[in-house]
Order: structure tokens, then C-alpha cells, then sequence
């Protein structure tokens, strides 16, 4: 995987798997939910929304169903 500062070079080649205690789990999904609310426009906040929903559902994919069937995560 590759991380990319801009359309051209990456900064960083990301390892495949990446392991998370609960921990930091926790830290990932808080930052997640504080992303998706603090967008600018339609377009950041709908963006955040989607990593928000991707992250929930690597990290906890039971989490993520009940999310969506509560609607809590509608983009």
C-alpha cells in the first residue's frame, strides 16, 4: 500500500497488515467519528462518512452492520 502527499511521489510504503490493540482501535474509531463530523462542505464531510464506514467495518465488522442498520452511518 502506498500513502501519497501528492498525485506523483508517495511519502511512504504502508505494510500490508496493520495490527491495532483495542486500544488504539479505540483511538482509530474516536478519530474516525470526529473526521466525519468536522468536514467543511457536503463533499468533506461525505468523505469523512466513507473512511468513517471502512474503518468500522475492517476493525469491527459486526459493529458496522448494526451501525448501517441503524442508519447511523447513511452517507
Amino acid at each position: 500500500m502506498v500513502c501519497w502527499v501528492s498525485l506523483s511521489e508517495p511519502i511512504v510504503w504502508l505494510p500490508e497488515h496493520i495490527w491495532l490493540t483495542r486500544d488504539d482501535a479505540h483511538v482509530v474509531l474516536r478519530a474516525a467519528d470526529i473526521a466525519a463530523a468536522a468536514g467543511r462542505s457536503t463533499a468533506e464531510r461525505a468523505a469523512g462518512r466513507q473512511a468513517q464506514r471502512l474503518i468500522t467495518r475492517k476493525l469491527w465488522d459486526e459493529l458496522a452492520d448494526i451501525l448501517e442498520m441503524n442508519g447511523e452511518h447513511d452517507g
